[in-house]
């Protein structure tokens, strides 16, 4: 397991350095607002300064942010205050946190069915491409949903080390780890709880237990996942309370309505597990993962698993709104259940075709294995020159210093010039990497004034100029070699 996780740093920093760029969409939005938070911890925002009237309900051009909950926020933000403010910094929350998610995963396998389970569920999430890619920014929600995922499943551990031990110290660490989730992303954060509550009941059913008493310990570790986010909701609906409600209702509304058009069928992340779980369809691994469960030997244990399991999957395929990563929350029960029918197979090769010859086929497997895990086809595709990410890599790649010239080119001080005219969502990259105060449109004359009254400097990238703008002696333009062609 050491040498698995050694090899895990440089493998997961590859990942996180494959891109050396902040990846449209969500990854940058939430790069610039971590960078913010670095100096305002309590006030996530997107734009510090705005200077134009702006619709609080646009995540995309507002100036208070609560689109996404703020601890993996404030991660990045801690390093981006160390380490300056760069794609690495922002990422680099998540490769520490994949590591340190490794052991857990490991200790959860081994104490659902064996070590050799946990140490292969293991290596699957070292090498998982739709993993990797989420942790190098690629994928929409990206870092936020990896990092979910992983709070999530120490949760979970935590939980299985209590139904084990009995130890007191394991409520405590459930309550925040739990806690971490929701205050990542949300409420699905709770999941730990529905294992809890469901072993509880068929406990009381079964064996008569207390029904009250049961319930203490678990209301013990739910109090302190309450005092762990409760205090943030408050504290935004008090601070900022327009904002509050609003993404508040938002969240609701991803149930029951398709919310910026995301949406899909009703077995739409049935669909994705190929993607998740790449080789595997999902009609292979439903049966993989049913016999998996069924190898647990403790009851609670397979509840727990398929409580952890069925819940995410089924609440998210009835849900409205559908992202490709949503269910990636499921990810390492899935594989701790995979995991455990490929040791199965290998046991029972082992018992009718010897040691050595079982030996040899499961090297081959192994290799064989990490391999289509890994899909080096795609990770090429995705992170080079080939097939039609090119544009998108070298589009990007070739920006990222024009940021930098554009902002010698502007002389007045920073915090009080403006920019205007620049490519969106390229106005939100431009902004992480520099101090500019950048906007995606061009200034109308009533703006101008405006802001010339308040002492600003108008700069415009001269590019497509109207003639009103072209005209103005007002207005500094600076040339630009930005290219727009390929925003997503």
């Amino acid at each position: 397991m050491l040498l698995l996780i050694i090899a895990a740093i440089p493998l997961k920093y590859f990942m996180i350095s494959l891109d050396g760029f902040i990846n449209t969409w969500d990854e940058s939005f939430h790069a610039l607002v971590a960078k913010n938070m670095a100096q305002f911890p309590l006030k996530p925002m997107l734009f510090v300064n705005p200077l134009i009237d702006y619709d609080y309900t646009s995540w995309v051009s507002n100036h208070i942010w609560l689109h996404k909950q703020p601890l993996f926020l404030w991660q990045s933000a801690l390093c981006i205050k160390i380490f300056g403010a760069n794609e690495i910094s922002f990422r680099l929350p998540t490769l520490i946190l994949s590591i340190l998610f490794i052991p857990a995963l490991y200790r959860m396998g081994t104490l659902l069915v064996s070590k050799a389970t946990g140490y292969i569920a293991s290596l699957f999430f070292v090498l998982s491409f739709f993993v990797n890619n989420l942790t190098s920014g690629r994928y929409p929600l990206a870092e936020n949903d990896v990092i979910f995922m992983m709070y999530i499943g120490a949760s979970c551990w935590a939980y299985l080390e209590y139904l084990h031990s009995q130890k007191p110290i394991w409520l405590i660490w459930i309550g925040v780890f739990a806690g971490f989730a929701v205050l990542t992303k949300w409420l699905v954060g709770l999941l730990v709880y529905s294992a809890w509550g469901s072993n509880i009941l068929i406990d009381y059913r079964t064996h008569k237990t207390h029904f009250f008493k049961s319930f203490l310990p678990m209301l013990k570790s739910l109090g302190i996942t309450f005092l762990l986010f409760i205090p943030w909701t408050v504290y935004t609906f008090i601070r900022f309370p327009v904002e509050a409600k609003y993404e508040f209702a938002l969240n609701a509304r991803h149930f029951s309505q398709v919310v910026e058009n995301h949406t899909g069928k009703w077995d739409f992340h049935l669909e994705m597990m190929k993607q998740i779980y790449f080789p595997f369809n999902y009609y292979i691994l439903i049966p993989i993962v049913l016999i998996g469960v069924f190898l647990i030997l403790k009851r609670s244990d397979r509840v727990a698993a398929l409580c952890w399991i069925l819940i995410p999957i089924l609440f998210y395929s009835i849900a409205e709104t559908k992202m490709q990563a949503f269910t990636v929350i499921v990810f390492p029960f899935m594989v701790i259940m995979m995991a455990a029918v490929f040791e199965m197979t290998y046991l029972m090769l082992k018992e009718r075709m010897g040691r050595m010859l079982s030996l040899t086929v499961g090297v081959y497997v192994f290799f064989m294995f990490g391999y289509y895990v890994f899909n080096v086809e795609s990770l090429q595709a995705e992170h080079s020159s080939q097939l039609v990410w090119n544009n998108y890599r070298f589009e990007r790649i070739h920006n990222k210093p024009e940021y930098f010239k554009i902002e010698a080119n502007i002389q007045a001080p920073l915090e009080n010039a403006v920019l205007f005219n620049v490519p969106f969502p390229y106005n939100i990259d431009m902004m992480f990497y520099t101090s500019i105060n950048a906007y995606a449109f061009m200034p109308t004359n009533e703006v101008i004034k405006s802001l010339h009254r308040r002492g600003y400097v108008i700069y415009v990238l001269n590019n497509k100029l109207t003639d009103d703008v072209s005209m103005n002696k007002n207005i500094i333009k600076i040339p630009s070699q930005l290219k727009a062609e390929f925003i997503w």
